[in-house]
């Protein structure tokens, strides 16, 4: 990877737009309708990116750091030319760009990185950057939920956030899942952005190592469980459904609302989750309760930092699950709470 270092004297400077000036949502539809930029933040977090596959724009970076920028990116590289030879030995068979040169070598493009006094740099993005170096870096198109689970070998335990808005909250629950042994993260629609700069930092680059997808929406639901159980009957009978048959399948299925929103639940269930929503009723059990510890796997359900889970995914789910708190206290931050709930039902 080469880098054409550019010396920035004006936080100002035109070149510094996306880091600068340019708002969350707009980076997210930056190339729409292709997936935008997010930014990377650190000289800690940039090498996860990188491994986890995300194609650096630019750097932007304290000058005084621009050799640890170098030195990390150099680590990277000679990585992921190690992780190449091994394929390579274990019979891969085909070349790999990366490990011959020609991907990173002197023909590829020179990646740009604006450098700034420290001063400089803080005000262009308007906080002081204890990290050193800013990466912008493209979004990829991301994975049905039935591929990220199948990638990531149906993981026992899996999370699901509900509304979860607060990037801060996004972030730490990553964070609690990567080190609590959740195998994926699966979030609605509402949920703020993994990729925001804010949930990057605070989950200290986690976003990079959990595999995550947002939730299909509610008619793809209720078509995926339509041809799921014609698919079923299908297999039973070894012929297609007749016409007359698909229509009163179909209208077996529950009709998919937005005051409806329980469907992924009955996903979830589809692909072998039961499910467990985190919330206080007079029917929950206890997080230490051996049922939902014991199943062989669990989507555990956390609802957003103000309402809690809908009533109707409550109702949904196979478990209520509670922590018990002290006499005053009603309830965990989702975050904090995230990290009990991992902890008991990943490792019972």
């Amino acid at each position: 990877m080469r880098l054409e270092e550019i010396k920035i004297d004006s936080p100002d400077a035109k070149e510094l737009e996306i880091y600068a000036s340019v708002s969350e949502p707009q980076l997210r539809h930056y190339y729409e309708p292709e997936p935008g930029i997010f930014i990377a933040e650190s000289l800690k977090i940039i090498p996860r990116a990188l491994r986890a596959g995300y194609e650096p724009l630019s750097f932007f970076a304290d000058e005084k750091k621009v050799p640890g920028l170098l030195s990390v990116l150099e680590d990277y590289e000679a990585e992921a030319a190690a992780g190449a030879g091994d394929r390579r030995a274990a019979g891969a068979g085909e070349r790999d760009p990366e490990a011959d040169g020609t991907a990173a070598g002197e023909d590829a493009p020179a990646i740009p990185c604006y450098t700034a006094e420290a001063a400089v740099l803080d005000k262009a993005v308007g906080y002081h950057l204890t990290g050193g170096a800013l990466c912008a870096m493209r979004r990829r198109v991301l994975p049905s939920v039935e591929d990220v689970l199948a990638a990531a070998g149906w993981p026992r335990r899996i999370a699901v956030l509900e509304g979860v808005t607060n990037p801060t909250n996004v972030g730490a629950i990553f964070r609690s899942a990567a080190a609590l042994g959740v195998g994926t993260i699966l979030l609605t629609g509402g949920c703020g952005d993994p990729l925001q700069r804010r949930a990057v930092r605070v989950g200290m680059g986690t976003v990079f190592q959990i595999p995550w997808t947002y939730l299909p929406n509610t008619s793809y639901i209720k078509k995926e469980i339509d041809e799921g159980v014609l698919a079923s009957k299908k297999k039973e009978t070894g012929e297609d459904v007749p016409a007359s048959a698909k229509k009163e399948i179909a209208e077996g299925v529950p009709e998919v609302t937005p005051a409806h929103e329980a469907e992924y639940i009955a996903y979830l269930r589809r692909l072998g989750y039961k499910s467990a929503a985190m919330a206080l009723t007079d029917r929950s059990v206890s997080v230490s309760d051996p049922g939902p510890a014991s199943e062989e796997k669990l989507a555990i359900v956390l609802g957003n930092e103000g309402e809690g889970l809908l009533q109707s995914t409550i109702d949904a789910c196979d478990y209520t699950v509670k922590i018990p708190m002290a006499a005053g206290v009603d309830s965990l931050n989702v975050a904090a709470a995230s990290a009990v709930a991992f902890w008991a039902l990943c490792n019972q």
